[in-house]
């Protein structure tokens, strides 16, 4: 442990302080809670154990530094920020001690949260990870860096240990507004009541007016009830910005939009900035990805994003997965074998209330050796272990191709027929694939990078008629993310229904780790702080 406050004063200055600092980091070596231990070993082994804190202003600056985490979705309260501001103006030898490694263990604290994210996402949120893309090491030598660096500039340390993304960076400016407005009461609770439509007279437009002009939304200048002109289109544009349907009607899924408090999109907030800091260290410089609660695909080349498109993704009870993968090969003119969930659930009482529906969709049954077997020989009512195949063409579910990708639950990324659903703003409409706007765009973009088919060889290819598969000579990294706030092509925040439930997770978790730490602070002695 450290010493106690009352170490002796018979210590010098200089060598000696230098050795007591020594001397604690080889005892919190043994201890097994405490964070970045090696880290602060190394830290101060690449200083000679000098110390890097031994000053009031080195203190303030640190503290004055890490507050800012705040608008990172992060609690300082989790930095003892109040032990050492208590500690700037001591100068007995082991009161300077204790400060200098409470500072050292408080900064890389901050630096590891801001770096690598607060919670282990494979305990709140897994992630599946294919054998040629194992999760992210932490890169921990990165850390000391940043600590010598903060030594003198702590504020560009932890604004260098921050997630370089755009998402990241308009998120985080969103959370310091969204306090103020809870600051001074919230914003007007527009309220329940039947759909208010154009051109309605209600007494709700006025609550609906000034809530949407704190949102930062242009509603006119009138004061009546009328629900009409410039208060409609702000509906509209705050629907689209919700992934709502822009239809300027206030149901029930735009009430509860516009009714949620500045708290719940704090937390929203909170979840999604800790996600992002997951994120950037999956990220790849090339390649997919997917954001399932965004229902948009974005590719990336070099770092920078090339090309934008729309998705449907799985439904609440056929949820895609969240994964990170490389994509190996295509197949062009597929068929469908029709998922034994989707043939018992959707399939089969189709076929029971209409024979005629296998022909019209050019399916065929499959028994057992890979006969075909007539629908009119099966027991519908029974119908027992049979394989339903959609034949390649017009009309095909998967549409004209298939992106494929290692993963163990059979999902992929493919075009579709059902073009008309992506003019929708919630597009959880599949059963787990990912269906996409524009396929065979992104082939051509995967093909680029990772040596697939040119765009004659793949137009021969669909011409044919023939199902073919296609490997890639280089395989092109994917990842499938979870992104309930994020940012829109032209830059803005962008809030989106959890359709999955995930955010609760990951806020819950916040919370648990904030009252383990306050417990832990407050249960022991005040040498032992910030273990």
């Amino acid at each position: 442990m450290l010493l106690p406050l009352a170490v002796s004063a018979q210590y010098g200055y200089s060598t000696e302080m230098s050795a007591l600092i020594r001397s604690q980091i080889e005892q919190l070596a043994g201890e097994p809670k405490v964070e970045w231990r090696e880290e602060l070993s190394r830290f101060y082994a690449r200083r000679g154990d000098r110390p890097a804190w031994d000053t009031a202003d080195g203190i303030h600056r640190l503290v004055a530094a890490i507050e800012t985490l705040r608008d990172d979705g992060l609690e300082v309260a989790d930095y003892d920020l109040s032990h050492l501001r208590s500690l700037a103006g001591k100068h007995a030898l082991g009161e300077r001690v204790f400060r200098e490694l409470l500072a050292s263990r408080v900064l890389l604290r901050a630096l590891g949260d801001l770096s690598f994210g607060r919670l282990d996402p494979a305990q709140v949120e897994p992630v599946w990870h294919a054998e040629t893309t194992p999760p992210a090491f932490l890169n921990r030598a990165r850390l000391v860096e940043l600590a010598e660096l903060a030594t003198e500039d702590p504020m560009r340390a932890l604004a260098q240990a921050r997630p370089d993304l755009p998402e990241y960076r308009v998120l985080r400016a969103a959370l310091a507004p969204l306090r103020a407005v809870q600051a001074l009461g919230g914003w007007p609770v527009v309220g329940a009541g039947p759909t208010l439509r154009p051109g309605a007279l209600d007494p709700r437009v006025p609550a609906l007016r000034e809530r949407l002009r704190i949102a930062g939304h242009e509603v006119g200048e009138r004061r009546d009830t009328a629900y009409e002109g410039a208060l409609v289109e702000a509906v509209r544009a705050f629907q689209r910005e919700h992934r709502l349907d822009v239809d300027g009607a206030l149901g029930p899924a735009t009430l509860a939009a516009l009714d949620a408090s500045p708290a719940a999109r704090i937390r929203q907030l909170q979840a999604n900035l800790e996600r992002l800091r997951w994120y950037a260290r999956e990220r790849e410089p090339t390649g997919v990805v997917v954001d399932v609660a965004g229902a948009v695909l974005t590719y990336f080349r070099d770092g920078s994003p090339i090309w934008r498109t729309r998705v449907q993704v799985g439904r609440p009870t056929r949820e895609t997965p969240l994964l990170k993968s490389e994509v190996t090969h295509f197949t062009f003119n597929p068929t469908w074998t029709v998922p034994p969930t989707i043939l018992r659930e959707d399939k089969l009482p189709v076929i029971r209330r209409d024979p005629g529906y296998l022909a019209r969709n050019r399916m065929k049954v499959i028994g057992s050796g890979g006969r075909v077997i007539p629908p009119d020989e099966i027991d519908w009512s029974n119908p027992g272990g049979l394989i339903l195949r959609q034949d390649a063409g017009p009309g095909n579910a998967l549409g004209q191709v298939v992106i494929r990708f290692p993963n163990p639950f059979a999902v992929y990324l493919h075009d579709t027929p059902s073009k008309r659903l992506f003019d929708r703003n919630a597009r959880s409409t599949s059963s787990g694939c990912v269906r996409v706007e524009g396929a065979l765009e992104l082939v051509a973009l995967i093909s680029a990078d990772g040596g697939g088919p040119d765009e004659a060889a793949a137009k021969a290819i669909l011409d044919s008629r023939r199902t073919r598969n296609v490997s890639l000579q280089r395989r092109v990294p994917i990842v499938v993310v979870y992104w309930t706030a994020g940012v829109d092509e032209d830059g803005s925040l962008a809030y989106r229904p959890d359709i999955y439930g995930l955010d609760a997770p990951i806020v819950q978790a916040l919370g648990e780790r904030r009252a383990s730490l306050a417990a832990e602070a407050g249960a022991r002695p005040a040498a032992l702080a910030l273990r």
